[in-house]
């Protein structure tokens, strides 16, 4: 059965197909834009002859350079209300309220898309709307009627049974699920930062997503650089004519320095403890 996010997409869909990391492009029901970034939107969508606003709706906030001790931020909201009473936006004054609350609060409705030049937009995925942060030519182009192109992501269904405890949020689910590392993942990370302390190196545990720098249907590249030393870590996937697949991690270190050598002598072994672990994981 598809979910809500694949659901919207195809109710959206106006190129390509709904095949994970293949380009697409959907139409944009709602934008959002804060006046740290909409004054360049619009002056974008200016550029572009548009009369009115082809979306089913617009909204432009002023929640971020309230202070109005000087001319610019001044200037910068006057332009703000006036652009948005000649293309039909509506405008959020100073004071009142942040964008991504008030959006979900006021106009965001379920089975809707949302694009925003703020980065806490997808907030208004809470209420069942597909909501996008994105920059500010893109929401420009949105706002003009282009559609909007991404690819298409891989998306995880999770269904939860029983009732939340008094207080948990949507956001502890979130962080439980994709931010929890089980316990002896915890312990590895401690024993490896206590190898490497004395040689001054902060070591933390990074989401995955943070290093990807490219992915396909079989491949993702990660790629992490500091001043000690670059690795990168390539995940391939190969089907087998059984059904089953072979996956293939590859590990390629260049050093920087006698401490990254030394750095990485000490966590050699974690890792790789650590990653066929995470992946069997990560696939049951």
């Amino acid at each position: 059965m598809p979910t809500l996010t694949e659901k919207i997409i195809k109710a959206h869909l106006q190129e390509g197909t709904m095949d994970r990391g293949c380009p697409i492009a959907i139409k944009i029901d709602q934008t959002l834009t804060q006046d740290a970034t909409g004054t360049m939107a619009y002056l974008q969508l200016e550029a572009m002859g548009v009369d009115q606003v082809k979306t089913e709706l617009s909204v432009s906030y002023v929640d971020h350079n309230t202070l109005q001790s000087g001319f610019e931020n001044a200037d910068d909201h006057k332009y703000l209300q006036t652009v948005a009473n000649k293309h039909g936006i509506y405008f959020s004054r100073p004071g009142n309220g942040i964008c991504h609350q008030v959006h979900l609060e006021r106009f965001a409705a379920p089975g809707k898309t949302l694009l925003g030049s703020d980065s806490h937009t997808p907030t208004a995925g809470g209420i069942g709307a597909l909501a996008i942060g994105a920059g500010g030519l893109d929401v420009a182009c949105a706002m003009a009627g282009r559609p909007f192109n991404l690819k298409m992501p891989k998306v995880v269904n999770v269904k939860l049974t029983g009732a939340l405890h008094k207080g948990v949020s949507s956001k502890d689910i979130i962080l439980k699920v994709f931010a929890h590392n089980p316990a002896w993942l915890r312990m590895l990370y401690a024993i490896r930062a206590c190898l490497v302390k004395p040689f001054g190196i902060e070591t933390k545990a990074i989401e995955s997503e943070e290093l990807i720098i490219e992915e396909d249907k079989q491949e993702a590249i990660m790629r992490k650089d500091d001043k000690h030393l670059l690795f990168y870590v390539d995940i391939f996937i190969t089907p087998l004519e059984t059904g089953k697949q072979m996956i293939e991690v590859t590990t390629l270190v260049k050093y920087h320095n006698w401490v990254g050598k030394a750095y990485f002598f000490c966590v050699k072994l974690f890792h790789r403890i650590i990653v066929p672990l995470v992946l069997k994981k990560a696939l049951c």
